[in-house]
């Protein structure tokens, strides 16, 4: 669609009368335009609101760039590129839509010569090439086809004045680059025929028209008749206004110019634009660093004065700008070039050595990506440089991959594994990062929860004492990695135990060809912070597959703008901040193995700004993590939680701030937000179908919390078990905490799960430490409940509790009984109460935990028809055995009867046991469905 125009985009009102809300995508479009007319007038491009407005202009010369800023098909627009094409008389779509520009594009640093963006490497003119330079002579010099003749071979530029030259005129080229601080400009000439006089000279100088003629505000600084001249546009007239800075810079002790003369004239810009000249004639060096003024910022302008019959060569123009400190990596390029848009480097780990060859070390670093995928494996180290900042391809397009396509590896049978472990033969690759493999299987679709899917599997990281033979009976798949070799036990269910079967890439386009692919990772972290404290900003980029996670953030601070994280291993979170302070603004992460954004503190490594970390968040979704069960057939799962706050006991009692404004979480297998930040301001919260709590407030379970302070402010919210998840918001206290404060206003919370609850305040009990509930406040406001009657919030673990311990199979006809309960175990199942024994312990474990909590997806399977959800406990998984919960809090629940007859089985007492008073103190402020 067309694009709006300001009233439009930032109107107060609807025309029907509602606030006007302005929308991202015409902002967008908006700032687009103006980014494409901004460009075209820097690079003289020709502009056009729409295509057709383009296609119906024929008249521009062959080879122009044009740009469309508000056509209503997006790809037609810039950063899009159009070039007309005389031949065909159309407008051709360049291939490369950034690129292509770019030859034209003149840089505030760094600048263009020719088709290359230098960064510090002395780059020639070429000759041959005309996008390199233009010729030019002075705008008021009339019918210039016939006062001269600009001739290029590849060695050089010839320009011969006819007879038809009227007095003497500078003639000469343009190059679209500014003198600036650092630069070094060296040009070579001679005269080759003609009588000379004292205005025969050459010189270097800067035009503010940056195209086209020698204007009439251009400088040039001349060597002429054994000196230095200040000259005005015309190469003859003194410049007046310009100081003459050394006592001989009129009077220079060189002979005059004649015929056959070779000068070299070598200018190196100052910090203050003031130019330091060396003018060397046949090889002797005539001035010596003689400073000359500044001249007007512009395009440089280089040549000689010429009169009628004369004849000058320029043999070599040679610039080596100021090193810019804009990086490109292109990774579809053969080899690493310099760093430079034409020349760029192949990956991310070509960048120190490109800093230290171009004397960027300790300057700030901007890494600009010009292809969608690239192998990065890279470091932030403050002492190569205090900022870095990652730009990728608009949109988000440009993914760092911690894989290389480059190291597929091969896998051989580990002998007596019954053909179902593989290894690679020999360390894979030479790196040091070869101790970081992690396998992912593609296309194997998984359910960490029943409610939402996984598209690819990390496999489980597991420990062999044998070389893989150990590795057999883990079914579920996992792999090793020893001395840099990969051990893989793929998953029963597929096609082939071999991963030598699943090369990568899967072609879709092949339907007999295999489903699945074995992807390895290569690195621990796709991108991390390893030394120092550095800045580091990134725009616009995807972190996929680790082995650990995507983005370890060290003791750095920076950014992440429009950014997505995809796939971390084993157990791992996507981005793990550990000490630093960092901010995202429009990211994403989706399907993470652990938590997707976590922070666990590190003892061996500073913090960034004294003792306080500080997470923002705004506009960011993060959703889907991963699970695992550890160790394989325990009954004890890891699972991921959305964003999960962590500290630790280093005797500092660091403090840690989050602030969320407009965050979304969904579908992750344990909490949705968990923390022990000490302070919380959030805003604009949506949580939903999160395993456990949804919101879940977890102070230090250490003597560290002891007088610690801890308050939680959330304002705007709404909190969706949606049916699925265990709670809506929980706040744990541990004692001697000052206080643990929670204030909820303005909020919504469903449906938990059946035995649920939407609110529950809760304590950790600590050797040697009084409890006071007082401490421990959850204040509300303004909240209301999907569920208008049986909505819960309880005061938590001051709950009684029993342990029922399985130290075998129970045999046919044993009883467990559970205050009013009874549950028999059967080896072939009977109707209400019984319990199917399993293949295992753990199996008739699992059983009984169905039947106590009514799972209705294994009633009549696994346990007997017509049982009912248990009137006065909950149960859940403890390693091998399972533990009770009463419902209600309170000593109440130390009268529920818990016993059992059987030998494999046992209670130890007869009661549950540990209810205790409340644990907390709930404030509602105003009237609402909650309480």
């Amino acid at each position: 669609m067309a694009v709006k125009t300001n009233d439009e985009i930032w109107a107060d009102f609807n025309p029907d009368g509602s606030v006007h809300e302005p929308a991202k995508q015409d902002i967008r479009r908006k700032l687009n335009a103006v980014e494409a007319l901004a460009t075209a007038a820097g690079v003289g491009a020709a502009h056009y609101p729409t295509k057709a407005a383009m296609d119906a202009d024929l008249s521009q010369p062959d080879g122009t760039i044009g740009v469309i800023y508000s056509d209503p098909v997006d790809a037609n627009n810039y950063p899009s590129a159009w070039f007309w094409n005389d031949a065909g008389n159309v407008w051709v779509l360049g291939v490369d839509r950034i690129g292509n520009m770019e030859n034209r594009v003149a840089q505030s640093t760094g600048g263009v010569d020719g088709l290359y963006r230098s960064t510090g490497t002395a780059r020639p003119i070429a000759w041959l090439d005309k996008s390199s330079y233009e010729v030019i002579y002075p705008v008021a010099l009339t019918l210039p086809d016939t006062r001269f003749t600009a001739t290029p071979d590849a060695t050089g530029l010839t320009i011969a004045a006819t007879g038809l030259m009227p007095g003497i005129q500078p003639i000469g080229i343009k190059i679209k680059h500014n003198l600036l601080p650092g630069d070094s400009i060296t040009f070579r000439a001679k005269f080759t025929a003609g009588t000379l006089t004292t205005g025969s000279g050459f010189w270097i100088g800067t035009d503010p028209a940056t195209t086209g003629p020698i204007s009439n505000d251009a400088r040039e600084t001349v060597y002429r008749n054994g000196g230095l001249l200040y000259a005005l546009a015309n190469g003859i007239s003194a410049d007046g206004s310009r100081e003459a800075l050394a006592p001989n810079f009129n009077n220079l002790p060189g002979p005059a110019l004649i015929v056959g003369t070779v000068v070299d004239y070598m200018v190196d810009v100052l910090s203050d634009r003031k130019q330091q000249i060396r003018i060397i004639q046949d090889g002797l060096q005539i001035s010596v660093d003689t400073v000359a003024d500044v001249t007007p910022n512009g395009s440089i302008i280089i040549g000689a004065n010429l009169a009628a019959n004369q004849t000058v060569f320029i043999s070599e123009v040679t610039r080596r700008p100021t090193p810019s400190t804009v990086l490109y990596v292109h990774s579809g390029v053969g080899s690493s070039g310099d760093g430079t848009r034409g020349a760029p480097l192949k990956s991310l780990t070509d960048i120190p050595k490109a800093m230290v060859d171009l004397g960027l070390v300790g300057k700030p670093i901007r890494v600009k990506c010009l292809t969608d995928n690239v192998y990065p494996y890279f470091q932030f180290k403050e002492s190569l440089s205090p900022r870095w900042d990652v730009d990728g391809l608009p949109g988000g397009n440009t993914a760092f991959l911690g894989f290389n396509s480059g190291e597929v590896p091969v896998f051989t049978l580990v002998p007596g594994t019954g053909g179902l472990v593989f290894t690679t033969p020999t360390m894979l690759g030479p790196q040091l990062r070869s101790a970081s493999n992690q396998p992912f299987i593609l296309n194997l679709a998984w359910n960490p929860r029943p409610w939402y899917t996984m598209t690819n599997k990390a496999l489980k990281s597991v420990p062999t004492a044998n070389g893989g033979v150990d590795m057999v009976g883990r079914t579920d798949g996992a792999f090793a990695n020893v001395s840099g070799q990969l051990i893989i036990r793929l998953p029963d269910g597929l096609p082939s135990p071999n991963p030598n079967d699943y090369p990568l890439p899967i072609d879709p386009l092949n339907p007999t060809g295999p489903k699945y692919a074995i992807l390895v990772s290569r690195v621990t972290n796709v991108l991390a912070v390893t030394e120092g404290s550095p800045e580091v900003n990134f725009n616009n980029i995807t972190l996929r597959w680790a082995s650990g996670a995507l983005f370890a953030g060290g003791a750095g601070f920076g950014k992440f703008t429009n950014c997505k994280f995809e796939w971390s291993g084993y157990n791992a979170p996507g981005v793990e901040l550990q000490n630093g302070q960092y901010e995202f603004v429009g990211c994403e992460w989706n399907f993470t193995d652990g938590d997707c954004l976590g922070r666990a503190p590190r003892i061996d490594m500073p913090y960034q700004i004294g003792s306080t970390m500080v997470t923002r968040l705004t506009d960011c979704k993060l959703s889907r993590t991963g699970m695992q069960e550890a160790p394989l057939g325990s009954g004890f799962f890891l699972g991921g939680d959305g964003f999960s706050v962590h500290l630790f006991d280093d005797g500092t009692k660091r403090r840690h701030v989050v602030y969320m404004t407009n965050v979304h979480i969904h579908d992750t297998w344990k909490c949705g937000y968990v923390g022990s930040a000490d302070y919380l301001m959030a805003s604009g919260l949506l949580i939903e179908r999160c395993g456990t709590e949804q919101f879940s407030l977890f102070a230090d379970t250490n003597p560290s919390a002891a007088g610690r302070t801890m308050r939680n402010i959330v304002n705007g919210f709404r909190f969706d078990p949606q049916g699925v998840g265990l709670t809506g918001v929980r706040s744990i206290a541990t004692d001697g905490m000052a206080l643990c404060e929670t204030v909820l206003d303005n909020g919504w919370i469903g449906t938990p799960q059946p035995l649920g609850y939407e609110i529950e305040v809760t304590a950790t009990a600590l050797d040697g430490q009084t409890r006071d509930p007082s401490k421990n406040i959850i204040r509300y406001t303004n909240v209301t409940t999907e569920r208008d009657a049986g909505s819960v919030a309880r005061n938590g673990d001051g709950l009684a509790k029993g342990m029922l311990t399985f130290s075998g199979n129970p045999a046919n006809g044993d009883t467990c009984t559970i205050g009013p309960t009874v549950y028999t175990f059967n080896t072939v199942l009977g109707g209400a109460n019984s319990i199917k024994i399993g293949g295992s312990a753990l199996k008739t474990r699992n059983n009984l935990i169905a039947a106590i909590m009514a799972d209705q997806l294994q009633i009549g399977e696994n346990y007997g028809a017509g049982t009912v959800v248990h009137p006065t406990v909950i149960a859940l998984a403890a390693g091998n055995n399972m533990r009770l919960y009463a419902k209600a809090s309170g000593t109440g629940g130390n009268a529920i009867v818990a016993t059992e007859v059987s030998t494999a089985l046992s209670f130890g007492a007869g009661t549950l046991a540990g209810g205790a008073a409340p644990q907390g103190t709930f404030t509602p402020v105003t009237a609402h469905k909650l309480l």
